[in-house]
């Protein structure tokens, strides 16, 4: 019964898209339970629910960009990071610090510096600091 109770535990962080509890918990458990069938099911269920999250927030990100909503592009990168290994993730913060970069500058070209600019170079140098682009409006 624990062992089941368990392992609804891990379903349910993984359902509700709980990435870090649930890799943690299955994690712990394939280490306890190598040879369990039910221990390498939890890991497949865990790495297919990823991969479909991965998808899903890539889509959400296309669709905040096509609405120039530059917030809403950031606030979706900060949930797919812990989502995607080392490579993956400089991938995207690269694209994405570009297409900030074309956005900021687009801004600033229309004659006034207004504070949602600011506050969006801001964000992009906080959270996108690894790339050329946020690095360089992190300094700014």
């Amino acid at each position: 019964v624990v062992k089941a109770d368990h392992a609804e535990a891990m379903r349910r962080a993984i359902r509700e898209g709980r990435w870090e509890d649930a890799d943690r918990a299955v994690r712990a458990f394939l280490d306890e339970n190598p040879d369990d069938p039910e221990a390498a099911r939890l890991a497949d269920e865990l790495d297919a629910a990823k991969a479909n999250g991965v998808e899903g927030y890539r889509a959400r990100i296309e669709a905040a960009r096509e609405a120039n909503d530059p917030d809403r592009v950031l606030e979706l990168r900060d949930e797919l990071a812990p989502l995607l290994d080392f490579d993956a993730r400089r991938v995207l913060d690269q694209d994405l610090a570009r297409w900030c970069m074309g956005l900021i500058q687009k801004r600033l070209r229309s004659g006034t510096i207004r504070p949602e600019v600011v506050s969006l170079a801001g964000k992009v140098g906080e959270r996108l600091d690894t790339t050329a682009e946020g690095a360089s409006l992190r300094a700014a």
